[in-house]
């Protein structure tokens, strides 16, 4: 199974003014189009109904179709079957990597962590 990376929406791939979305962050699809051939996507959000759908389609319309959206992917589910079954299912998104722009410290922007994640740099 390839490595899970967890990414929020707003202000993180979407310049936003809640709820409207005006524009992406810079290198934000681009970078998760590429990440997403090395990692499994997840958009964890906090937007729901029409939000949400209104996030999905905005990305999609640029290329960019999340691996699951505000749930763990279907491969880390079976995985951790056992647990499941005996503990029941966890609201808590499981990822090896968080990428949001409340991080302690900040946002870095998408360059950093291209160079982080895929070892290269934005043309």
């Amino acid at each position: 199974m390839k490595p899970i990376i967890s990414v929020d929406f707003d202000g993180t791939i979407a310049n936003v003014q809640f709820p409207r979305i005006i524009g992406e962050m810079p290198g934000a699809i681009e970078t998760l189009k590429e990440l997403q051939k090395h990692y499994l996507i997840i958009v964890w959000t906090c937007r729901n109904g029409s939000g949400l759908e209104e996030a999905v389609k905005w990305m999609e319309e640029r290329g960019f179709k999340p691996d699951t959206v505000n749930a763990n992917p279907k491969e880390s589910l079976e995985m951790h079957k056992s647990l499941i079954d005996e503990y029941g299912e966890s609201r808590k998104i499981f990822a090896h990597c968080y990428i949001d722009d409340s991080n302690f410290g900040g946002f870095p922007g998408w360059d950093i962590v291209r160079q982080h994640l895929l070892g290269e740099k934005n043309e």
